[in-house]
């Protein structure tokens, strides 16, 4: 069983690196004198930061919506199976936008826009799949989570 805790871990940890990466790439690329076309829509402007309000609570909504039907009374196994793609969920849409603000940074030029990463990092660290977090969201038996600590 701590292996399939591990692998949530491991899959949440790689959908925070990935816009990390490409935020950093951005930034990089205007620290060496990359020039955008410059020919974005003002639109786009508002779009990451826009996305990241929707995200936030549409990725709550589907967290609890997928961990609707776990009871006491499941398997271990399928619990975390629930759980794996829940928070799979949630942190994808946080995702999306923290990706969005590098595309629209790397379009338009407006380095600010990076600035919606760190504040996708906060959320992350917020809603990181932790042991407390599946105790409390999965119903979890004593005995359960004495077999997620020991295996």
């Amino acid at each position: 069983m701590r292996s399939s805790v591990r692998t949530i871990q491991l899959i949440f940890l790689t959908l925070v690196i990935t816009p990390t990466f490409f935020g950093l790439a951005t930034y990089y690329l205007f620290t060496i004198g990359y020039q955008p076309s410059g020919d974005t829509e003002d639109i786009l402007m508002y779009l990451p930061a826009t996305s990241l309000l929707f995200s936030v609570p549409l990725g709550n909504f589907l967290y609890k919506k997928s961990l609707a039907p776990v009871t006491p009374q499941m398997p271990l196994k399928s619990k975390l199976m629930r759980y794996q793609i829940a928070v799979i969920l949630r942190a994808a849409l946080i995702e999306l936008a923290a990706l969005l603000a590098s595309v629209v940074c790397y379009m338009s030029g407006n380095i600010l826009l990076l600035l919606v990463i760190p504040i996708c990092w906060v959320l992350f660290y917020l809603y990181r799949p932790s042991l407390s977090a599946m105790e409390t969201d999965l119903l979890l038996s004593p005995a359960e989570v004495k077999e997620l600590k020991n295996s």
